[in-house]
């Protein structure tokens, strides 16, 4: 193949095998998990072929391997990409399509569940006014709502009803669900030092963590279907000018219902199953005893940290840090103390004696006026007084 056509610096991987040549020539395979293209060089500073070594030609790229010459650090932080046939749902952004839609989505985003959902009957919803949708169980006219005729059976037909919503109706929270994409074809790789492999040479075999099994099934998906691409691109035009036009001719008591609909919904299961299992491998990678912010902050000081062992939740941003209300009382204390003696006239005495002596801190009494210092607290923040 031309080096014209090697993938670029966080390009898409796209083959199953990790490496290709012979045996003691063996070198990573540009379109595989740990590509030199995509992730970035081995070794420090040197493209695959050696052509261009050195920390004085940093960035460039070699015109014979299509390497970038940089620090091997990379392979920690550089991401790669699968492109996959049929869209899936970001397991950490469930929650988000569960407020969108309801808690009947929460049984047709799992994909365990995709046998039950073809035997049952959901449409989505929308209000009048657009404020509003949810997942309905019945075709027949909802007072303030309008329910598209689409029988939603799995995650494919959940995208096609979203997608419709939002191309065609305009409603901004269904635009939200694929702008942050909620739903989405794009996998991003975990960069390969993060899930290291070695190579047994006796046996001509690698070794690697589950991880890498896992994207590897994600892209035999793809190779699977990869005949169905352009059908399937010609089907979801087809299921959305056929819902636009039942709702434009005011048909609203027949649903639209194809086998093709099922199929698809069967297969982009496949895929979420199996990238519900990666998202999995990578809150274990990060959280608990063995993952990895617990082994970096270990025995490390850090000012009111409560206990330098509790990890942070790995769904936050990464502002974010969430604390009991019991510790923030702690924590807190001193500002508390300024509220009451500033803006709640209370003598300073008085509070220390009640909340730091007497140690009143769990009482009714105190949970009141805690609360209503953080309803200031957070208001005087935003207005910029902070």
């Amino acid at each position: 193949m031309s080096v014209e056509n090697y993938p670029k610096l966080g390009g898409y991987v796209t083959e199953s095998k990790d490496m290709v040549g012979m045996m003691h020539s063996k070198r990573e395979n540009p379109f595989g998990l740990f590509s030199q293209q995509i992730f970035g060089p081995v070794n420090d500073y040197e493209c695959m072929c050696k052509k261009i070594v050195g920390i004085s030609n940093s960035g460039q790229i070699c015109p014979d391997c299509k390497v970038v010459c940089m620090s091997n650090d990379c392979r920690y932080t550089q991401f790669g990409k699968i492109e996959t046939i049929f869209p899936y749902i970001k397991p950490n952004k469930k929650n988000q399509i569960k407020k969108y839609l309801g808690p009947l989505s929460d049984i047709l985003m799992n994909p365990d569940r995709c046998e039950v959902n073809l035997d049952s009957e959901k449409y989505l919803a929308v209000k009048f006014d657009k404020s509003k949708m949810k997942i309905v169980e019945k075709l027949n006219s909802l007072k303030d709502y309008l329910v598209i005729p689409f029988r939603i059976t799995g995650i494919y037909s959940l995208y096609i009803a979203v997608k419709f919503t939002a191309d065609y109706l305009n409603v901004e929270k269904a635009k939200e669900l694929l702008d942050q994409k909620c739903i989405t074809n794009q996998l991003k790789v975990l960069p390969p030092n993060l899930r290291a492999y070695s190579f047994d040479s006796d046996k001509n075999t690698t070794r690697s963590p589950i991880v890498n099994k896992l994207y590897i099934s994600v892209i035999n998906l793809n190779k699977c279907n990869i005949k169905m691409i352009d059908h399937i691109k010609q089907d979801e035009n087809d299921f959305l000018e056929k819902i636009r036009i039942q709702l434009k001719e005011k048909i609203l008591d027949q649903d639209i219902v194809e086998s093709t609909i099922f199929h698809y919904d069967t297969i982009a299961s496949g895929f979420q199953r199996n990238i519900n299992s990666i998202y999995k491998y990578v809150y274990s990678l990060v959280s608990g005893k063995t993952g990895l912010i617990r082994n970096l902050i270990l025995g490390r000081i850090i000012e009111f940290s409560g206990r330098t062992v509790i990890a942070v939740d790995p769904s936050l941003p990464p502002y974010q840090v969430k604390v009991s209300k019991d510790m923030l009382k702690t924590l807190w204390m001193p500002y508390f103390l300024h509220y009451l003696t500033n803006y709640k006239d209370i003598d300073y005495t008085e509070c220390f004696q009640r909340y730091m002596i007497e140690d009143k801190k769990y009482g009714e009494e105190f949970d009141q006026l805690f609360e209503e210092f953080l309803l200031w607290f957070y208001d005087y923040s935003d207005n910029g007084k902070k």
